[in-house]
């Protein structure tokens, strides 16, 4: 009963502020021994939250650190043909260009080294900490040799998309009701191309609970044809080429298949 009288002065005094803290510190004065005990009851309670969160935690990142490794496949075949298809389409009056680069700068090399080496200035953007400090030192050499890129530590859809003719978003990510607000916010007002990697074929995601909003049937139905004409009635950007789709089988015949479209300006 001590103890329920204790709860219950802990919600009371939660609720109603400050003000009614003076009779439950007289409750404390009287029943010490109790209290201590409710006190190392929450403690012990607290202590295993944060054991049991930080276990989670720990796997969440075994789980982001295997989704690295599967998704990013850096010197696969079909990965450098999908290079390849984004590069001959870059625009030939192309002044600035925009990509996420992580820490190899693969598509930027290609870019530096190809008929456009002396035209782009390419800001080349990594959200992670961990990856932009290996990046950096990559990057350090080519600066050397290519004053036109720049490497920046932080989240690309905080950068003004309009000051820029050509974008490479290489995501490799599921389609989100997040992902899809923040393309939408970032390309209002974009006059150039841009390109969007994506998993085709998502398991997962919040986004199936709001297909009734988005006009969806399914999310094949979303992928393919919500997704683009959103982009086209709110930004103004038109699907200019036809989705280019890969597996990187080179490197594991159980990849996920990928998705990768292209919008321009139709203004």
């Amino acid at each position: 009963m001590v103890t329920l009288h204790i709860e219950i002065c802990f919600v009371h005094v939660y609720r109603k502020g400050i003000a009614e803290m003076q009779s439950l510190f007289y409750f404390i004065l009287i029943h010490k021994k109790v209290v201590k005990k409710f006190v190392c009851k929450l403690f012990c309670r607290y202590v295993c939250t944060i054991k049991l969160n930080t276990h989670m935690a720990t796997k969440q990142l075994c789980k982001y650190e295997e989704r690295v490794k599967v998704f990013c496949y850096e010197k696969a075949v079909e990965k450098q043909t999908a290079r390849e298809f984004v590069l001959n389409h870059i625009p030939s009056d192309c002044a600035r260009v925009l990509t996420l680069s992580a820490d190899t700068f693969s598509f930027e090399n290609m870019v530096l080294n190809s008929r456009f080496s002396k035209n782009p200035v390419i800001d080349a953007y990594e959200y992670d900490k961990e990856i932009y400090k290996k990046g950096k030192k990559r990057f350090d050499k080519l600066k050397q040799k290519h004053q036109e890129l720049n490497f920046y530590l932080g989240d690309i859809f905080s950068v003004d998309f309009k000051q820029y003719d050509f974008i490479n978003l290489d995501l490799c990510g599921s389609f989100t009701v997040e992902l899809v607000n923040r393309l939408i916010a970032s390309l209002q007002g974009f006059k150039g191309t841009i390109f969007i990697t994506m998993t085709k074929n998502v398991r997962n995601t919040l986004l199936r609970k709001h297909f009734d909003i988005y006009g969806a049937k399914n999310m094949a139905d979303f992928r393919d044809n919500v997704f683009p004409s959103m982009l086209k009635d709110y930004c103004n950007l038109d699907m200019f080429v036809e989705p280019y789709q890969y597996k990187n089988k080179s490197l594991n015949t159980n990849s996920t298949e990928m998705i990768l479209f292209g919008f321009k300006n139709v203004a």
